[in-house]
């Protein structure tokens, strides 16, 4: 293929990719309206709260405003004061978060249910276009990740994945200044420590002693916190109680939220695995991509490259992912476009997939996850002469 051609493809993609970033905006706009008008009180069903899971995040927030913050993590206890004012059953729920969450989520109790779910939907969408600026990225790019599939189902879902998105992208932003913007995102993301499993990593190649240290210390300073205004039960509950409920529900568990997971876990789950082989069987394949991984960020010298693979590994390794975390996916894609030749290619898989997993699960094919390992493999080939040309003068 020449680059006259390369060029044309290219083009006439990064078009329709605008076309469908627009039609996504315009839908979910016009979807989130729709449900913020059916909603009756809390809920938008007989069962089904407005924003999902967000319930369970101002359920939380409240409970530390009313001192009940031991609670909180006893998942019997959190469930019965979330009916004290919903007066409706809406399923098994828990807060799955470690007690330092609780720094950052409870000012979202200050304000009513439907205000404190904008605001919160809001928030994850300026930190994720805020981190996708940090690392690199362009308005533009940012503007795709805003419009993706994966950007609404966090939205629907009421869910972290747009503020996680973001805080791991300026966590990956190591090589630029300020260094304490880059330390606090990734103090903040141990909220959800599977997705920085690989930040050390590229901290250890670039050298970033500094980073490392403050990052260190600012998340200390947050657990030290955490146990001084929420008290030290609350890392004991959420360690012997919350974690291995948590783990049964995802073990044992049955619903719909196995189709949202794209692990081999959940995959070998949905073909009958009981949870313990299912885990098992997670572990055998996930500890090899990890090591492949490893040694892969460590040979790789563009700092866009080690990311896409930092973010293909992590997904991959990581046993509870959801669809409304894959904004990861699209921002991995949206970097092998700038550094490779198969950038079109991982934005063909890695946009429409939230939008494809769930029926392929319901029809007996849960094979999400070889799509996201598709990905891993399309970040490890070898860069061309032309996108080596232009990592060199990026870096």
């Amino acid at each position: 293929m020449t680059g006259e051609t390369k060029f044309g493809l290219r083009s006439v993609f990064l078009m329709l990719l605008a076309v469908l970033t627009a039609a996504s905006i315009f839908w979910s706009a016009a979807l989130i309206h729709l449900l913020l008008t059916r909603a009756e009180g809390f809920l938008i069903g007989p069962t089904a709260p407005l924003g999902a899971d967000f319930i369970n995040l101002w359920t939380a927030a409240l409970m530390v405003l009313q001192g009940k913050t031991r609670e909180i993590y006893d998942w019997q206890l959190f469930n019965a004061f979330q009916q004290s004012f919903l007066n409706a059953y809406i399923g098994h729920r828990l807060w799955a978060y470690p007690p330092h969450s609780l720094l950052f989520v409870w000012p979202f109790g200050l304000l009513g249910f439907v205000p404190a779910l904008i605001a919160w939907s809001v928030l994850g969408l300026v930190v994720m276009v805020a981190g996708a600026r940090r690392f690199g990225l362009s308005w533009c790019e940012a503007i795709v990740l805003v419009g993706s599939p994966a950007a609404l189902e966090s939205l629907i879902n009421g869910q972290s994945g747009n503020l996680a998105c973001g805080l791991l992208l300026a966590s990956l932003a190591s090589m630029r200044k300020p260094v304490g913007a880059t330390a606090l995102s990734a103090a903040i993301l141990t909220v959800k420590p599977q997705l920085g499993l690989l930040l050390p990593v590229i901290w250890l190649k670039d050298r970033r002693w500094t980073l490392i240290a403050l990052t260190s210390g600012l998340t200390l300073l947050f657990f030290l916190a955490s146990a001084a205004l929420f008290g030290p039960d609350s890392w004991r509950l959420y360690l012997s109680s919350t974690l291995p409920e948590l783990s049964n529900l995802q073990r044992t568990g049955k619903g719909a939220y196995m189709e949202m997971i794209p692990s081999f876990f959940m995959s070998a789950r949905l073909l009958g695995f009981e949870g313990d082989s299912a885990f098992r069987l997670h572990l055998l394949i996930a500890v090899p991509i990890l090591i492949f991984a490893i040694w892969r960020i460590l040979v790789e010298e563009d700092r866009f490259r080690r990311a896409a693979i930092a973010i293909a590994a992590t997904c991959l390794v990581s046993p509870y992912l959801h669809t409304y975390d894959l904004t990861l996916l699209v921002a991995m894609a949206l970097i092998l476009m700038r550094r490779t030749d198969w950038g079109i290619a991982a934005m063909v898989i890695a946009w429409p997939l939230p939008l494809v997993m769930e029926p392929l699960a319901k029809s007996g094919w849960p094979i999400a996850p070889l799509f996201v390992l598709a990905l891993l493999a399309l970040a490890c080939i070898p860069a061309s002469k032309t996108s080596a040309r232009v990592a060199a003068q990026d870096a």
